[in-house]
């Protein structure tokens, strides 16, 4: 090595330092293969454990997700998650899409909407004939009004 008084020479700077760019390119290849790692990877906290699935896509986005508060809604907006667990038949973690209406219910909504639709339906028709019995009103004032000047 050098002394401090001695200039450096491309030999004896690659000699010195060969060990250290070695250990500075394994380094660096390490920090690549972990980054490519959690870019392609989801880790999944849920009721059960943890869970490593495979990423559908790769990106640094969404590598930690906690899905113990999710509920339906939620498992629908994160789709990427949630088809990376059904992917790996981890389906059964996910929360359970509401239950369909009964015909009961369904019938109920029905009733509701048809009885809104009658109500605007009445309500613009109660509208127009107020204002059409205005416009006759008027009507029947001028009339009167030119029976009486002549």
């Amino acid at each position: 090595m050098p002394t401090a008084n001695e200039k450096y020479t491309c030999r004896s700077f690659c000699k010195v330092s060969l060990c250290c760019w070695t250990g500075l390119a394994l380094f660096v290849a390490l920090c690549a293969g972990i980054t490519f790692w959690f870019a392609s990877h989801h880790i999944v906290q849920t009721n059960k454990g943890l869970v490593v699935v495979p990423k559908l896509f790769v990106r640094l986005t969404g590598t930690y997700v906690d899905i113990r508060p999710w509920k339906w809604e939620d498992a629908v907006a994160r789709h990427d998650v949630s088809e990376a667990l059904v992917k790996a038949n981890h389906g059964d973690l996910l929360p359970q899409p509401p239950p369909e209406p009964s015909h009961v219910q369904q019938a109920a909504a029905t009733a509701r909407h048809i009885g809104q639709e009658a109500k605007r339906i009445g309500t613009n028709v109660w509208q127009r004939v107020r204002t059409r019995a205005s416009e006759l009103q008027k009507d029947i004032k001028r009339d009167l009004n030119d029976i009486q000047s002549r």
